[in-house]
């Protein structure tokens, strides 16, 4: 099915089809609309329980890792890409992740998934988000919370 989408997209972008504003538009209705919209869907599906927070707190830790990691690796390089530690540190649980599993289990089943993506995002829009912001700007302000983060339709997502 993925194979379909891309060959679909590449079919369109070289027919011209659709522009880069063209696809531009289409992702932030995706980004801004579609993907908060199935997020909401599929948290308020899942019936959170005690036995849950083990594998958030796993999957939370398994990204503070995977940071860790990618800060060693750009130090021990000596690489000129500063992004590289959070590169490394998170899962593309919303972006790939839904949509293929959406894709082989349906929508129904969908809550099944999103216990494995609490964790995740509570650390990509606690602590990736604002290292991202950090690492781009080198700011000292940014280190506090942003009053407009909360008010995105992704955080309420």
């Amino acid at each position: 099915m993925i194979i379909i989408f891309l060959i679909t997209g590449m079919v369109l972008r070289h027919t011209g089809i659709l522009d880069e504003n063209d696809i531009g538009g289409i992702k932030k209705l995706i980004i801004r609309l579609a993907i908060p919209a199935v997020l909401f869907l599929s948290f308020s599906s899942l019936q959170f329980e005690m036995d849950f927070i083990p594998v958030t707190l796993s999957i939370f830790g398994i990204n503070l890792i995977l940071f860790a990691l990618g800060l060693i690796f750009y130090k021990v390089t000596g690489s000129k890409n500063k992004l590289i530690p959070l590169i490394t540190s998170t899962m593309n649980f919303a972006l790939i992740g839904i949509p293929l599993f959406e894709a082989v289990h349906g929508i129904d089943n969908l809550h099944n998934y999103t216990v494995l993506g609490v964790g995740n995002e509570i650390y990509v829009w606690f602590v990736f988000y604002f290292l991202l912001k950090w690492f781009l700007s080198r700011s000292r302000n940014e280190r506090v919370l942003n009053p407009d983060f909360l008010k995105s339709p992704i955080i309420w997502g």
